[in-house]
């Protein structure tokens, strides 16, 4: 197992300073988000990637994704994924983070799912090419919110050039599915794991109606909704040997996210002995 951060939990550093923090508190790989806030900038797509890529290489890490916002479906995504993916290659990178078409009930979920499925398998091809994975992140509000659907989007499609990015904590939110049967779907598709963890809170006061409304709110790795003993657990029992990437963007100093998070991945992985839970042995006699 190798640890990774989501670049944009650091983003008040640049691409340098962030890579030698990271080294100093243990991380091996970085996920550069492409963002006009983030640390590669869109419009300097190329150049920002270079930037990016020697700031890791200099520290000793890993280059993991270039994780993007570019969604399948939308006009021009297909020929700004390739714009990517060739990026991405060119510094050695071997992963693309791609986003699918948001779902919001207003267009029927078959017409985004056939647009995205013809641009996916475009930008497959692409990937190919380009000696790249394109990936997809499993994300509540779009039509992937769960492993399931996820895996129909991908369906027939070579895991060597597509695959996936698995949040836990995002199927907290939507499209919740038990921990063991999501990795055992996806299989080779999976290609790495994100940790973050939050928990429902009410609302101030209800809405006008006098219904009592909810809000998600980030917390320390222990008190959410995710079972990360449970799921490092069956990442263990599974030989799992990839990264896990911290996403903690809690508004905390960066130094105190990234030790807490690497503690308590750290000693979940060195405690936890991957056996069956009891309530699953308990199941099979």
């Amino acid at each position: 197992m190798k640890l990774a951060v989501f670049s944009k939990i650091g983003n008040q550093l640049p691409p340098e300073d962030l890579c030698a923090t990271l080294a100093q508190h243990g991380y091996h790989g970085v996920e550069w988000q492409v963002h006009p806030d983030g640390h590669i900038l869109p419009e300097e797509l190329d150049a920002g990637a270079r930037r990016a890529a020697e700031a890791a290489r200099s520290n000793g890490l890993e280059s993991l994704c270039l994780a993007g916002y570019l969604r399948l479906g939308d006009d021009g995504a297909v020929t700004a994924i390739g714009k990517q993916l060739g990026a991405s290659a060119a510094i050695g990178c071997p992963n693309v983070r791609l986003w699918a078409p948001a779902y919001r009930g207003t267009i029927p979920y078959e017409t985004l799912f056939t647009q995205a499925r013809a641009d996916l398998k475009r930008v497959t091809h692409q990937a190919a090419v380009c000696g790249v994975r394109a990936l997809v992140e499993v994300h509540f509000g779009t039509i992937v919110p769960s492993v399931s659907l996820t895996l129909r989007l991908l369906e027939g499609l070579d895991p060597k050039h597509v695959g996936v990015i698995y949040d836990p904590d995002n199927l907290t939110q939507e499209g919740l599915e038990h921990w063991q049967l999501g990795l055992e779907l996806l299989g080779p598709f999976l290609a790495y794991v994100q940790f973050k963890n939050a928990a429902w809170v009410p609302r101030e006061a209800p809405d006008g109606d006098g219904w009592q409304r909810w809000r998600r709110e980030y917390v320390p790795l222990e008190q959410g909704l995710v079972d990360w003993p449970a799921f490092v657990g069956l990442l263990r029992r599974r030989q799992y040997d990839g990264y896990l990437s911290n996403e903690d963007t809690r508004p905390l100093p960066l130094t105190e996210r990234l030790t807490s998070g690497r503690d308590t991945i750290l000693r979940l992985w060195n405690t936890t002995s991957g056996n069956l839970p009891n309530s699953e042995r308990s199941t099979r006699t």
